[in-house]
């Protein structure tokens, strides 16, 4: 086994506390999950308190870090336990914070001390201003918008200092992200909650009036079904452009079983390890 040089950071989802170990020990270098309260995985087998407490220990032991999702838009009930959730996480040493909500930033920055705090995708940052004003608020690393292309990117990071997260591998919002109500409106299921019905990713029919309209260039296969949804990103052609230090973490997103996070942790960590340093990585010694 070689170890690639660190400088990007390696992002991988974890839903349950054994897809965590799973992914680290093939190769990811941070997890992020989501615990019972303020996530948006609502119908995940989310985390809870001694299940984050556990994973931290994992995860440092083996010398990997651990981000709690709290990307939930808050309502004022869901206010009430928020600061004592947050020392809860400092307490047994999350590494930091993925939040959308303002108040949740600056609760955070405000009661903790050791906890980072990580602006997510949801906020749909897509200029270096947005990146400046976070971090002089005191935010470490801002998730950039998944609508930004590779040169928007590299400008970007000419243009500020804060950690940059990028997404390489997983679905892309049919909406800039944390802007669409499609499960709200057609099953009253709220995507900004935890919620949603990813009705982006259901086959339609789509009609000109009361005519059937049949479009040649499908982008999926299908008899007459089509989706709205819009491609997964590339990870080859969209990883190589970061390798000179332009974002600080590559993120991935598909939630699955484990042996789909065996699989890509490790071959992420191979195709790194080529990729920045000219040798291979797989995994953490198994």
């Amino acid at each position: 086994m070689f170890k690639r040089n660190k400088k990007i950071e390696l992002l991988a989802p974890a839903g349950s506390l054994e897809k965590l170990k799973v992914a680290i020990l093939y190769g990811a270098d941070a997890v992020y999950i989501g615990g019972k309260k303020f996530s948006l995985r609502a119908r995940a087998n989310n985390f809870s308190l001694e299940d984050i407490k556990e994973a931290c220990k994992f995860a440092h032991k083996h010398k990997a870090k651990v981000y709690v999702t709290m990307n939930v838009l808050p309502h004022n009930n869901d206010l009430d336990s928020l600061i004592d959730y947050l020392k809860y996480l400092e307490k047994v040493k999350v590494d930091g914070i993925i939040a959308s909500s303002m108040i949740i930033i600056d609760t955070c920055l405000k009661y903790t001390k050791k906890l980072e705090a990580h602006v997510s995708t949801q906020q749909s940052i897509t200029n270096s201003e947005a990146c400046n004003y976070l971090q002089a608020l005191g935010v470490k690393r801002v998730v950039l918008g998944r609508e930004l292309s590779l040169n928007e990117i590299a400008k970007i990071r000419k243009n500020t200092t804060v950690g940059l997260e990028v997404f390489i591998h997983g679905g892309m919002c049919s909406s800039f992200s944390g802007r669409c109500m499609l499960s709200n409106h057609m099953v009253n299921r709220d995507a900004n909650r935890g919620g949603c019905a990813h009705s982006c990713r259901w086959n339609y029919d789509i009609y000109d009036s009361s005519n059937y309209v049949t479009i040649t260039a499908k982008v999926f296969p299908g008899d007459g079904m089509y989706m709205t949804v819009n491609a997964a990103h590339q990870p080859a052609t969209g990883a190589t452009p970061c390798k000179e230090d332009t974002v600080s973490s590559l993120k991935k997103v598909f939630w699955r079983n484990q042996w789909y996070i065996m699989q890509s942790a490790n071959r992420y960590g191979t195709w790194y390890g080529y990729a920045f340093d000219g040798i291979p990585t797989s995994g953490r010694g198994i």
